[in-house]
């Protein structure tokens, strides 16, 4: 019989509803690699947030029956752009004036009273641009925008950011001269000794995202910038991913005919312990500047799903706009929920 006592942790969280021996063979394995810490220092929120519905009866029954209310975190089928995810903000981008969107344009610099952000400061290829500021929406890290704030947060404020930690990872694709590697949508590696963490094979999401009679592989690695992985070479990180996939008997080294590397640094909030605490007090802060909407996963320090972050700058845009009033900070707030 599972008991539930307290559930302060990941651990105890998923030990409640699944017991300790299937937690220790197929949560902690993976969790630990993925987050980089133990699960004793995970909130249970996590858990809440990223299984929820599913417990140890609906994981058996979901193996034998198939019905319309599976939990979320059994989802079968989901709706994906013929030409990738960056569709969606490509064509949202064709509506807006060329001259009013600004790539490769960091914010450096954050001015503000007290009340209200009164400018923003830019950097533009090797030089700085200072724009006045009428309504901000940030996406920005919430421990970066902090940083970059004149004049500076309360002491208190700026400890509370010290205590937040993000993931990051790396994004190898492996370009292959084959028709397909697999069907399945995910695959992932639990065993440490395997460097690399999940892999994915676009063209199973979509067949327009590979060429005729050819497919890749998207290999994520988790990792903090501090690891050694994160300073390999882009070749050397390539190498090694086929060599591994190569081993594991899913592909062989001699099909990849290219590939490339991206490093995303605060790809991912990491819920330790205590950090509710700690964004409650770095949000009361934002909060008294009338004209800053934190939005988005890095700025709210809140790990949810795509369609409830653009449901945060739809609303955001209707703030700005003054057709609501809505509270970002409540979108996708309840403990329990889980991507989609």
């Amino acid at each position: 019989m599972l008991r539930r006592g307290p559930q302060e942790t990941f651990e105890d969280w998923v030990v409640s509803r699944f017991g300790r021996k299937l937690y220790e063979i197929y949560f902690k394995t993976y969790s630990e690699k993925v987050w980089g810490v133990s699960c004793k220092r995970l909130g249970s929120d996590f858990a809440a947030q990223r299984i929820k519905g599913l417990s140890f009866r609906e994981a058996v029954k979901n193996m034998f029956v198939r019905g319309d209310k599976a939990p979320e975190s059994l989802v079968s089928e989901f709706t994906y752009p013929r030409l990738g995810f960056g569709q969606i903000a490509e064509m949202m981008a064709r509506c807006v004036p060329q001259d009013r969107i600004h790539l490769s344009t960091p914010v450096v610099g954050v001015r503000h009273d007290g009340k209200r952000v009164r400018e923003v400061v830019v950097r533009q290829g090797k030089a700085e641009r200072t724009w006045a500021a009428e309504d901000i929406i940030s996406t920005i890290a919430v421990t970066d925008l902090l940083g970059m704030m004149d004049p500076p947060p309360p002491r208190e404020v700026l400890e509370a950011a010290r205590g937040l930690t993000y993931r990051d990872i790396i994004i190898a694709f492996l370009a292959l001269d084959r028709e397909r590697v697999t069907r399945d949508h995910w695959i992932y590696f639990p065993d440490p000794e395997v460097f690399l963490g999940r892999i994915h094979e676009p063209k199973n999401w979509s067949a327009a995202m590979a060429p005729q009679g050819q497919t890749g592989l998207v290999v994520e690695i988790f990792c903090f910038q501090k690891e050694p992985v994160w300073r390999q070479g882009d070749e050397t990180l390539l190498q090694r991913a086929a060599a591994t996939l190569e081993g594991l008997d899913l592909i062989r080294t001699s099909e990849v005919i290219g590939g490339c590397v991206v490093r995303y640094r605060k790809a991912y909030p990491l819920y330790e312990t205590g950090y509710r605490e700690r964004m409650e007090k770095i949000l009361d802060y934002l909060g008294g500047l009338s004209n800053l909407q934190s939005a988005g996963r890095n700025a709210l320090f809140r790990y949810t799903s795509s369609d409830r972050y653009m449901e945060m700058a739809m609303k955001a845009a209707e703030n700005v706009l003054g057709l609501a009033d809505h509270d970002l900070i409540a979108v996708a707030a309840e403990q329990e929920y889980a991507e989609r």
